[in-house]
């Protein structure tokens, strides 16, 4: 019996991106990706929309998370806590913040550390060393 090309070439294709008014998403070598926007201001109800369009995006799969800041201009409290949150947090095994700037590290260090997150969550300055460490929550890995 010959394998139907049409179904191996579905199965090497990449998840599409996902992009919304405040971040965009995709799944990469089984990271979830999530960039979220320039001069975004995270409210309560925006972090509700946020988890509602990636548990909508991942289809009850959990991925490691990288998440990409392009400049969030503020993340308020009520925010940060449902983000942090089993709810906030949920179909994900872990997630890498990367942070480019001094400012964003020391808030985003600041985050992790008064929130505790219901998952694992470190941050990071470059990019590659955060999916280095989102490697060992991929499945085969743990």
């Amino acid at each position: 019996m010959l394998n139907n090309p049409i179904t191996c070439i579905y199965s090497n294709m990449q998840k599409n991106e996902m992009d919304t008014p405040f971040a965009r998403m995709k799944v990469q070598d089984d990271i979830l990706e999530v960039t979220y926007k320039k001069g975004l201001i995270i409210t309560q109800e925006v972090a509700q929309q946020i988890i509602h369009q990636r548990l909508s995006y991942c289809e009850g799969i959990a991925y490691p998370c990288l998440i990409l800041d392009e400049g969030i201009l503020e993340i308020q409290k009520a925010a940060r806590d449902l983000l942090s949150s089993e709810e906030g947090t949920q179909q994900l095994k872990a997630s890498a913040l990367v942070l480019n700037t001094a400012y964003g590290r020391i808030v985003g260090n600041f985050f992790v550390k008064l929130t505790k997150p219901a998952i694992p969550v470190k941050v990071f300055n470059n990019k590659q060393h955060a999916l280095e460490w989102l490697h060992q929550f991929l499945a085969g890995s743990i």
